[in-house]
């Protein structure tokens, strides 16, 4: 059985909040996630999904999907102290690599017949360095639901 794209998302944050420890969502999408300081909070993430045109030729029918490929981001947001900003940016980088973990090892699947794969990732600050932005992509294969 098809997920539809908000399942998706809805799925890789769940995963996220129950694997990350003080992980929280913002509701904010990813282009606004980070532009204001006052919307940034420490362990805070966004979850956005590009759908691709990619269905590599493969025809659904009405009730089954069909096989999709769609671009992820999770770009989140880490606290750079005044003090230790090398210990803060350290900290950060152990959180991707959990992050990386979290989504690609199959311990106990995903629903859906989806999997992700890492394609790397782009760290960067926000206009006042207070906070490390990184945006982490994926690529997730799964069967897109038809209604």
């Amino acid at each position: 059985m098809g997920l539809t794209i908000p399942q998706i998302r809805q799925n890789v944050a769940a995963r996220i909040i129950a694997g990350m420890t003080g992980w929280s969502q913002s509701d904010l999408p990813l282009e606004m996630f980070g532009i204001e300081p006052a919307t940034l909070m420490h362990k805070r993430f966004v979850c956005w999904i590009k759908q691709n045109d990619n269905t590599h030729g493969i025809q659904g029918r009405r009730g089954q999907g069909i096989y999709a490929e769609e671009a992820l981001t999770i770009r989140f947001s880490w606290k750079i102290p005044p003090k230790d900003k090398l210990a803060a940016r350290d900290s950060s980088d152990a959180e991707l690599c959990a992050l990386i973990e979290l989504l690609t090892v199959q311990k106990d699947g995903w629903p859906g017949q989806m999997s992700i794969h890492y394609m790397g990732a782009v760290p960067t600050t926000n206009a006042a360095a207070e906070y490390y932005l990184t945006d982490v992509n994926f690529t997730i294969q799964h069967v897109l639901a038809f209604s």
